[in-house]
């Protein structure tokens, strides 16, 4: 699978892919958005004064063009995008998710040895709940009742319909 926006990559450990991968994904043009109750901003990571910037292994602070009522802490989901090359296995870290905004980085995986590049983020932030989005579609995100794997975190879900994100085959 390639095209100008994205592209499958080999690992850092492997030179070609040896088998088929689903990925689910959104597709969702920057900017916020309304379903009932329920507020969404999509966006991407930048410095004061640029139109995009980079997060690495140094944790930054993201914050929402326009903040969410006060109390509500939106649900976060990001994704890192590579800039031209493979990069070595990174996931993005996500905490202290407030009305405002977020404090994010890239983190390597546990046996990735390599140096974490810098990446692009996007994002999307979306208030806890469920609403219509068509006459056929609603919309839900929130957070799992109990921590998962032995943590004090919680598990993200998102939905559209009733099936998780929109699976595009």
């Amino acid at each position: 699978c390639s095209s100008d926006l994205y592209r499958l990559w080999p690992t850092a450990t492997s030179t070609s892919i040896t088998k088929a991968e689903i990925s689910d994904f959104i597709v969702m043009q920057p900017g916020n958005y309304t379903w009932g109750d329920m507020r969404a901003e999509v966006g991407t990571y930048h410095k004061e004064g640029a139109e995009q910037s980079m997060i690495g292994a140094t944790e930054v602070d993201v914050v929402f063009n326009q903040p969410f009522d006060e109390g509500v802490t939106p649900v976060v989901i990001a994704q890192s995008q590579s800039s031209s090359t493979p990069s070595p296995p990174a996931t993005v870290q996500i905490r202290d998710v407030t009305n405002t905004g977020f404090k994010v980085k890239l983190q390597a995986q546990n046996d990735n040895t390599q140096t974490v590049r810098n990446m692009y983020l996007r994002y999307i932030a979306i208030t806890p709940g469920e609403a219509p989005i068509s006459e056929t579609k609603k919309i839900s995100a929130g957070l799992s009742d109990e921590p998962v794997g032995g943590t004090t975190n919680r598990e993200v879900y998102f939905t559209i319909g009733t099936d998780t994100l929109l699976l595009v085959e």
